[in-house]
């Protein structure tokens, strides 16, 4: 039997350093992908507890962090 991962409280906490930096205004614009407007709002509600959707805002960091080393 698995266990889930924390993801919701580690992003808010520890990992909350991941998510300023790849999801940064100015990496966003400078990647191109994502509209920037909304990708920000996605981090900062999620950051000031206003939704729980770790799951787009893990998706965005991963994406960045894939990008930065492939492309």
């Amino acid at each position: 039997m698995g266990f889930g991962i924390p993801l919701i409280d580690w992003f808010r906490d520890e990992l909350k350093d991941y998510i300023l930096h790849y999801l940064s205004e100015s990496r966003l614009i400078q990647g191109g992908v994502f509209n920037v407007e909304q990708a920000l709002k996605v981090r900062d509600d999620y950051l000031n507890g206003v939704s729980d959707e770790v799951n787009k805002v893990w998706l965005m960091v991963v994406f960045e962090m894939w990008r930065e080393k492939w492309m």
